[in-house]
C-alpha cells in the first residue's frame, strides 16, 4: 500500500487533467504550465480514491465552453 500527496492541475487550453506529488514542479500541457485546481490531496493505492487532507489552499474551477464545439 501506497500513499501519496499529490496536487491536481488542469490545463486551461485544452482542460486535460493531471496529478502529481506535492512540490514537484507543475506538468506541462499545450506549451504552457498547467494551472493548480487543488493541492494536497491524499491518494491511496489500496483503495484507489483521493480524499482532502487539509482545508483546499487553491482551487477553482473554469469552464472551457470556447473549446467546445
Amino acid at each position: 500500500m501506497t500513499t501519496l500527496n499529490v496536487d491536481i492541475y488542469h490545463c486551461q487550453k485544452c482542460g486535460r487533467v493531471a496529478s502529481c506529488e506535492c512540490e514537484q514542479r507543475a506538468p506541462e500541457c499545450c506549451g504552457e504550465s498547467m494551472a493548480q485546481a487543488i493541492t494536497n490531496i491524499r491518494y491511496d493505492e489500496s483503495h484507489h480514491e483521493m480524499t482532502p487532507t487539509k482545508e483546499v489552499i487553491a482551487g477553482r474551477r473554469q469552464l472551457h465552453s470556447s473549446n467546445r464545439k
